[in-house]
């Protein structure tokens, strides 16, 4: 993870994720795995009644394509809900992603966790996420 001043979608910094896919690396037992990048707001964050979560993500890869899940994206509100979704992207180009939040029980959102799947990607491959412009509606 890095602060990323170069490629930004809206102001003068962005975040940058970086993940060089490992298949040998991990657990004995679980050798390909979940890299994860995890903000956890203290205090945790009250988005009762809100419609959505928005950002921007621009990816790049050593891949001609993203797979279908090129990144995952989690919240967590304790107590209340935990929204999970999959993010499809292209690579090198600004998207805005858009998570609705309207019907969510979410009184104390106390994680943002973006999680890679190794499986869905080949070893050896790399993927950088710029996420940039996080917006609760």
């Amino acid at each position: 993870m890095a602060r990323e001043t170069t490629l930004v979608h809206q102001g003068d910094a962005a975040l940058a994720y970086t993940v060089k896919i490992d298949h040998k690396g991990g657990e004995e037992k679980y050798p390909i795995g979940w890299p994860s990048l995890t903000y956890t707001p203290v205090p945790p964050l009250d988005w009762t009644g809100k419609q959505a979560l928005t950002f921007w993500v621009y990816p790049a890869t050593n891949r001609p394509a993203l797979p279908a899940r090129a990144i995952n994206f989690s919240i967590r509100s304790k107590p209340g809900d935990s929204p999970s979704t999959p993010l499809s992207l292209k690579p090198v180009e600004w998207q805005q992603v858009r998570i609705p939040l309207a019907g969510k029980s979410l009184p104390a959102v106390n994680s943002l966790h973006f999680f890679v799947e190794e499986a869905a990607y080949q070893d050896g491959d790399w993927v950088r996420f710029v996420m940039d412009d996080m917006r609760v509606e």
